[in-house]
């Protein structure tokens, strides 16, 4: 080795200008090792085993097919092959970090060298290209440390191609994503009101306006709840419950969580009418958090990657056709309604089980609890705005209670309802409307305390056809009708439109051969001289628009081609439906909207459906 002190001038500036030179050459190393590092844990899950796009829905499908053994196989080697992924780039990792290290390490001794040597060299005597001086031996100094230099660039683009010979695979893009917003049954406020609107210029069967299609692998009637670029949605049979998360802009299946039984050992076993499901709550979300509850009494809240967070098993609710009441979000917290039928307590007495529950979205803990005097019911309650403060209201046997949802305090009741109630309440224009198969449908004003059934029944109409499972719409104040419209939708495709002021009957209509379990939807951004028209989904995938008024005036028809029994979603300019095997995406807006005709409405009505104008008259405005 040389040692400095028996250099010359001359020599000293050669080595300093090779100490330079060796310097710039390792930082070079270390910057094309550090952009690798950079590009290897980019996406953000370096140390994370994370599934291919294949898995989730390979996992999905495994919830149908239990003994399929071959997928069984297929998930296992899926995995194996990406914990060696996962292997390699922790091995890339660890070797590029110390040839990173040692690339520094040199570049900082070779330049702390320099400027040592850097105040002992003299202006030059000789030229270095002159091959008999004293600087011949700096040249040989300079080849060595270049030398020296190339082995650690060549270090590194041994790394490099370590890490293309293994194929770490980069990070996938975002795809295409949308920000869509319907956070529970029924969208924002459960009224089934949005300001999205619809072209209805799509036909599914004939390919015209799917954006995507996605298999749904365990039954259920719940319907879609969207945030972000996340849809929720749930499933589940006597075995088996599940949460699916699909991507809104490309349908893809981003997640599955499996949610296991919680039945306590003795409980009686769960029984449940075919036609509601063991999914038929509709979940919600907070923004941050998804909630579902299944027929089974288990509420399960996870986050937007699946995560279970909190469970809370309620127990296997007595109810003779099985859970259906959907989850809301009020007053920050996630209110569940729980209506059974009656039991018995110690001494032999009636007793009753039904209850609203408030819970805190973090933990699962009850913030408060209200018992209720009522059978078990079907309806979801509704969160609604009044001069007098928030109130959160519910519809049972015979009960329409109103509640306070900061603290559960009963705020208001009225005698209004029998039987098996199962449509959802509305609210418009101060006054809550409630309605029952073979009861009643009833308008009672939101501002009285204690019992009010003799003093704000505003009007009730017991002669109109009042749906037995889909929820009416109440339009608000609407251009020549300040009251605005009730609207009744049978599942046998009878169509009442009551004016809302009076509860007096203006016209029914009659989807002949056609049946509804799909609850109304009205469209549109809510204007004073604007009428919002309102969807109806028919069980076979018929889609009808139609103009809310003094008569029947269909707008539009098109078909989903596939058998719907859950509530549609709007959100970011599409439709979103969940059928009996698939989860829909439909182009709600049209590049150029087509105005419609009248001779073209009525030929779309056809023979399959007639409306009857109903007269006025003291027996069917009901008690004012």
């Amino acid at each position: 080795m040389i040692a400095f002190s028996s250099l010359d001038e001359s020599q000293r500036r050669m080595w300093r200008r090779s100490l330079i030179l060796s310097a710039a050459m390792a930082v070079i190393t270390a910057g094309i090792v550090a952009a690798a590092l950079a590009a290897t844990v980019g996406g953000g899950q370096l140390f994370t085993i994370t599934d291919d796009e294949t898995i989730p829905a390979q996992k999905a499908q495994l919830l149908l097919e239990p003994d399929n053994e071959g997928l069984k196989v297929a998930i296992q080697e899926a995995d194996h092959a990406n914990r060696i992924r996962y292997a390699t780039r922790v091995q890339f990792v660890s070797i590029s970090v110390w040839v990173l290290s040692i690339s520094l390490a040199v570049a900082g001794v070779c330049m702390g060298v320099a400027m040592w040597m850097g105040g002992h060299v003299p202006a030059p005597v000789r030229s270095l290209r002159d091959p008999a001086g004293p600087g011949r031996d700096a040249n040989f100094a300079t080849a060595g440390l270049v030398a020296l230099s190339g082995a650690l660039l060549l270090a590194a683009v041994a790394v490099m191609l370590l890490a293309s010979w293994v194929e770490t695979p980069a990070p996938p893009g975002p795809g295409k994503t949308l920000d869509v917003r319907w956070p529970r049954f029924r969208g924002a406020g459960g009224m089934g009101w949005t300001d999205e609107t619809l072209s209805m210029q799509f036909d599914i069967p004939a390919g015209e306006g799917l954006v995507w299609s996605s298999p749904i692998f365990l039954p259920g009637n719940s319907s879609p709840v969207l945030w972000g670029n996340h849809i929720f949605l749930t499933g589940a049979t006597a075995s088996q419950q599940a949460i699916f998360a699909y991507g809104a802009g490309e349908g893809n299946l981003l997640w599955t969580t499996s949610v296991p039984h919680r039945a306590k050992p003795g409980e009686e076993e769960l029984e449940i009418m075919e036609d509601t499901g063991y999914a038929a709550a509709t979940g919600c979300t907070d923004g941050e958090r998804f909630f579902a509850l299944f027929a089974s009494g288990d509420l399960v809240a996870v986050d937007f990657s699946g995560k279970v967070l909190w469970e809370t098993p309620l127990g296997i609710p007595h109810n003779q056709y099985g859970h259906a009441s959907s989850l809301l979000i009020a007053e920050g917290k996630l209110i569940v309604l729980f209506d059974q039928t009656s039991g018995e307590d110690e001494e032999g007495d009636e007793e009753s089980r039904s209850k609203l529950l408030a819970l805190d979205v973090k933990t699962g803990e009850t913030s408060w609890e209200a018992s209720r005097s009522v059978p078990d019911s079907w309806g979801t309650p509704i969160l609604i705005e009044t001069p007098k403060g928030k109130q959160l209201i519910t519809a049972a046997n015979p009960w329409v209670i109103s509640y306070d949802p900061k603290t559960g305090k009963e705020l208001w009741r009225a005698d209004a309802l029998y039987g098996d109630v199962a449509p959802s309440p509305v609210y418009a224009n101060g006054m809550v409307f409630v309605t029952q198969e073979g009861a009643s449908t009833v308008a009672i004003h939101a501002n009285g305390t204690g019992d009010v059934t003799e003093t704000h029944v505003v009007w009730t109409n017991e002669e109109e056809t009042a749906p037995d499972i889909t929820s009416p719409l109440a339009t608000g104040p609407l251009p020549g009708s300040p009251g605005g419209y009730l609207f009744l939708l049978t599942t046998s495709g009878e169509l009442s439109c009551l004016d809302a002021q009076t509860g007096e009957a203006i016209w029914t209509h009659h989807f002949n051969n056609r049946e509804f379990n799909a609850s109304p939807m009205m469209l549109g951004p809510s204007t004073p001289d604007g009428v919002r028209p309102i969807l109806l989904l028919d069980r076979e995938g018929l889609a009808t628009l139609f103009e809310p008024g003094p008569a029947y005036k269909e707008l539009a028809k098109a078909a989903v081609g596939q058998s719907c029994d859950a509530s549609p979603a709007l959100g970011a300019g599409h439709l979103f439906l969940r059928s009996k095997s698939h989860l829909l995406c439909i182009e709600a807006r049209a590049p150029q909207e087509t105005p419609k005709n009248e001779s073209e409405n009525e030929s779309k009505n056809g023979p399959d459906s007639e409306t009857t104008t109903v007269e006025p008259t003291d027996e069917t405005s009901g008690e004012n």
